[in-house]
C-alpha cells in the first residue's frame, strides 16, 4: 500500500504531530486530536477533488464527526480519469464508503494496549460460531483465525481457501455463511457466479486500492462443471499476484480469500487448496439457538463491534504480521504449509495458548481431507478401477461404474459417480506421457463375434502407465 508523499501543508501538519498511516485502507492516517483522544484523518476523492476531513470520537470535543480541513482540486487529466472510473464502478466506491463509516469507531481500540486479543477470538468462538452452528471445536478455531485472516489479509501472500461440505441439506453450511457474513472484512455473498463477474469484483476492489472481497459461496455443487474456466480461476486465486492473462494484454485478478459450501467435493486441485470442514446434522440435545430474524438482526449489532477489533487488531499488528515467518508443523504436506501459515502467523501474534491449539486444529483439519477419500481423488479411483478390471481387457463404461458403485469402502455411490463424471475425472490422466488422455471409445467387448452392443468402453491397456505411477 502506498502513501501520499505531498500532503497540503494544514493536513501534514496533523500527521506531523504522531500520525501513522492505516495499515488497512487507503489515504487514513491516526493522530492525536487536540483533546488528547485517538482521531482519524480521511481523504475523500471525488471525481474533481481531494476532501481531506478529520475526525474524532470524543463526543464533547469541537472536531467531533465530520470536519473538513482542506479541499485541493486536481488537474484535468486526472479530473476525467476519475470520472470515468467513478462512472464505471459506482459499487466500489459505495462499498469503500462503508468500510470508511465503519473506520471511525476503531481509532480508540488501535491504541488500546490492554486489549486482549485471545480472549476476542474465544468470544468469537464460544459467542457467536459455537452458541449458533454445530461444528466442532477445532473447526471452529480454524473459522476463526480464518475470519481475523480476512482482515489482515495484506499481510499474506496466500490465502486458504475453506469448503463447508456435508453429506446431506440442512446440514448448517448456510447458517455458517450467514455468521461468516456478519464477521469477515468485505463480505460479498454469491451463488452460482460466471468466472468474469469473480474477476470484476477482485479488480474493482483493487480500482480503489483495497483489498479483494470475501467471497462467501453457497451451492458449489454444480458450478465447476458449468464453468469448466473457473477451476483456473480459483486454483490462481490463492496465491496473491497471480493472475490470468487474456489476449490483448487483459489481466484478469484472481487473489480474493473465499468459503465455499456444498455437497459435493471441489476439484482435486482446488480442495488442495482448501481446509475441509465436514459439517453433520446436530441431534435433538446437541443443537445450537436457532437464529430468528430478531435474533439475526441482534448478531449483526454484536458482530459490529468484534469488526472494529478485529480492524484494530489488524492495525496493530499487520507490519509484525508480513515479517513472521512462523514454525509449520511437518504434518502438512507442502500445499498445507503454505495455506497454514499465514493463520499461524496470526495464532502465533495473539499469543497464550493459541500458537498450540491452531496447528493442532490445522493438522486435524488436513489429516481428515486424506483420511476421507472422495470423488476428487484421483488416485483412489486409479486404484478401484484396477480391482473391478482385474482381468479383463475391455469393460464398458457403464459396467465399469457399476463395478465402481460396488466398492463399499468407496465413496463413488454417495457421490452419485456416471459415466460423464467418470470421463471427467480420467480425462485428467494421459495413456503414457505426451500421449492421449484417457477416454472412452465405441468398442465391442468380446470382439466382432461376441454379439455384443456396440458402446462406450475402455481397455485395459489404457491404463497401465498410469497404474505403475499411482497405485501401489
Amino acid at each position: 500500500m502506498t502513501f501520499p508523499d505531498d500532503l497540503p501543508p494544514e493536513v501534514a501538519a496533523l500527521y506531523e504531530r504522531d500520525g501513522s498511516w492505516s495499515q488497512t485502507k487507503p489515504d487514513i492516517f491516526f493522530f492525536t486530536c487536540a483533546c488528547n483522544r485517538q482521531a482519524l484523518c480521511r481523504c475523500v476523492r471525488d471525481s474533481d477533488q481531494d476532501r481531506w476531513v478529520r475526525h474524532c470520537g470524543t463526543k464533547d470535543c469541537e472536531f467531533h464527526g465530520e470536519h473538513e480541513v482542506i479541499t485541493t482540486e486536481v488537474s484535468d487529466e486526472e479530473n476525467k480519469r476519475r470520472a470515468k472510473r467513478a462512472k464505471e464502478y459506482d459499487e466500489g466506491a459505495s462499498m469503500l464508503i462503508e468500510e470508511i463509516t465503519q473506520f471511525l469507531g476503531v481509532a480508540a481500540l488501535t491504541h488500546n494496549p490492554d486489549t486482549d486479543d485471545a480472549a476476542m477470538l474465544d468470544k468469537i468462538i464460544d459467542d457467536v460460531i459455537r452458541k449458533y452452528v454445530f461444528i466442532g471445536r477445532e473447526e471452529a478455531i480454524v473459522l476463526a483465525l480464518w475470519i481475523a485472516h480476512t482482515w489482515c489479509l495484506r499481510a499474506a501472500e496466500f490465502t486458504p481457501y475453506l469448503h463447508l461440505r456435508s453429506a446431506l441439506p440442512r446440514e448448517g453450511k448456510s447458517r455458517v455463511l450467514d455468521i461468516v457474513g456478519f464477521l469477515v472484512a468485505r463480505p460479498m455473498r454469491m451463488s452460482d457466479p460466471t468466472p468474469a463477474a469473480i474477476a470484476d469484483a477482485i479488480t474493482i476492489a483493487d480500482t480503489f486500492g483495497m483489498e479483494p472481497p470475501t467471497f462467501l459461496w453457497d451451492e458449489i455443487d454444480s458450478a465447476y462443471e458449468r464453468w469448466p474456466v473457473l477451476r483456473e480461476y480459483v486454483n490462481n486465486g490463492f496465491q496473491r499476484g497471480n493472475p490470468i492473462k487474456r489476449g490483448k494484454g487483459v489481466t484478469k485478478l484472481t487473489f480474493a480469500p473465499r468459503v465455499m459450501a456444498g455437497l459435493t467435493e471441489l476439484p482435486a486441485t482446488v480442495a488442495d487448496r482448501s481446509f475441509r470442514i465436514d459439517m453433520s446434522r446436530a441431534k435433538q440435545n446437541e443443537k445450537p439457538l436457532r437464529l430468528t430474524p430478531k435474533d439475526r438482526r441482534q448478531l449483526e449489532r454484536e458482530c459490529m463491534l468484534f469488526q472494529m477489533r478485529l480492524i484494530a487488531f489488524a492495525e496493530r499488528n499487520m507490519e509484525t504480521l508480513m515479517n513472521c515467518e512462523p514454525d509449520l508443523p511437518e504434518a502438512l504436506d507442502d500445499r498445507g504449509m503454505d495455506i497454514a501459515e499465514p493463520l499461524l502467523a496470526i495464532a502465533d501474534v495473539i499469543g497464550g495458548d493459541w500458537p498450540e491449539k491452531a496447528r493442532k486444529a490445522l493438522v486435524k483439519l488436513r489429516n481428515n481431507m486424506k483420511k476421507v477419500e472422495s470423488l476428487s481423488n484421483p488416485e483412489l479411483l486409479l486404484h478401484d478401477i484396477k480391482h473391478v478390471f482385474r482381468g479383463k481387457a475391455v469393460m464398458y463404461s457403464e459396467d465399469l461404474v457399476n463395478g465402481l458403485l460396488k466398492q463399499e469402502e468407496s465413496p463413488w455411490r454417495t457421490m452419485g459417480l456416471n459415466q460423464h463424471r467418470l470421463a471427467r475425472m480420467l480425462h485428467e490422466f494421459t495413456e503414457y506421457p505426451g500421449g492421449p488422455r484417457i477416454k472412452s471409445s465405441k468398442t465391442r467387448v468380446g470382439g466382432r463375434k461376441s454379439g455384443k452392443p456396440l458402446k462406450a468402453a475402455y481397455k485395459r491397456s489404457q491404463f497401465g502407465d498410469a497404474w505403475s505411477r499411482y497405485t501401489k
